[in-house]
Order: C-alpha cells, then structure tokens, then sequence
C-alpha cells in the first residue's frame, strides 16, 4: 500500500518537473527568437 502511494508520488512529481522543463524551453525558444 504504502509503495504504491510512494510510486504515485514519484509519477506525479516527475510529471509536474517535465511539464516545468517542457514550459522552460518553449520560455527560452520564443526568448531567443526575439534577438
């Protein structure tokens, strides 16, 4: 019980890091396209 809750939350964070990297290089894209 208590692995799956830890794995869950393991998914969870790695998702919201992905989704923060993904949002950090389309930031740095549309920042380099301005120059």
């Amino acid at each position: 019980m208590l692995k799956t809750y830890i794995l869950l939350l393991a998914i969870i964070i790695i998702c919201c890091e992905w989704s923060m990297v993904i949002k950090w290089r389309k930031d740095l894209q549309s920042h380099l396209k301005v120059y």
